[in-house]
């Protein structure tokens, strides 16, 4: 491109030296003959890249400072729960989220976006693209993904009123309200038992009992953490809000990620 601009540039400047003894004519001829010229030559610069496949992509690209976001240009639909995270992680991360029916998660934001909270823990429609950030840019290893159409799934229970603050999650309190509610985020409220140290560093596992003897082990507590939140309501009722989920082997119910504790 700067190769065209200068021939452009030189030919303009040798046309007006030769052509001072021309008259206007010579001068618009000229013109004329290097406009053409010029036209032919940015034709072609453009034209070679979609001769040769080179201009054309699968994806869409959107310029960063330092890369490119790749868009996928094929519009798809799922069926999936939405939810926010509740808790705030490291870095302020707060997720608003999809979670597929086959166990997959695809990030939608990295914080709460205000105009989803009526989709809040709910089944939904959701129509949209995948994209991925460039390598350069600090992000969540799981699928992104962009939604362009949202609506409650067939069935779904919409809230009675249009949200303004994120809903607070549903209270488990006995093991049916367990059940209803795995891999949701809730407030959990029973009787804070002793933390056990784990084997493997500073970190506790913390009993919670529920109203009906069922027990939910708040997961990996760090020590400094136990000791300052933990220890001292030991024996006493406490609400922990944080994402319920089961052992991997399923034989115990725990809590994990980031919690809040509240008397």
């Amino acid at each position: 491109m700067g190769a065209i601009f200068l021939l452009l540039r030189y030919g303009w400047d040798v046309c007006c030296s030769l052509d001072t003894t021309c008259g206007e004519i010579g001068i618009v001829k000229r013109k004329i003959r290097i406009v053409g010229w010029g036209t032919f030559l940015l034709a072609f610069y453009f034209a070679a890249p979609m001769a040769t496949g080179e201009g054309r992509s699968p994806a869409k690209k959107r310029i960063s400072q330092k890369g490119t976001t790749n868009v996928q240009e094929r519009i798809v639909t799922y069926t999936a729960r939405f939810d926010i995270d509740r808790v705030a992680g490291g870095k302020r991360l707060q997720a608003s989220a999809l979670y597929l029916d086959g166990g997959s998660t695809l990030i939608v934001g990295y914080r709460p976006i205000s105009k989803y909270f009526e989709f809040v823990n709910k089944r939904v429609v959701v129509k949209g693209f995948h994209y991925t950030n460039p390598p350069d840019v600090q992000q969540v290893m799981a699928d992104h993904f962009t939604i362009t159409e949202i609506k409650l799934a067939p069935g779904e229970t919409p809230y009675p009123q249009k949200p303004t603050a994120l809903p607070v999650p549903p209270m488990v309190q006995n093991r049916k309200e367990v059940d209803q509610n795995l891999e949701r985020w809730v407030r959990a409220r029973g009787k804070l038992g002793t933390g056990r140290k784990k084997a493997d560093g500073p970190w506790f596992d913390i009993p919670l009992t529920l109203d009906d003897g069922t027990e939910i082990e708040i997961s990996s507590v760090y020590r400094t953490r136990y000791e300052f939140d933990y220890q001292p309501r030991i024996g006493k009722t406490v609400t922990i809000t944080s994402k319920l989920g089961t052992t991997k082997d399923k034989k115990k119910f725990v809590l994990v990620g980031q919690m809040s504790i509240a008397d």
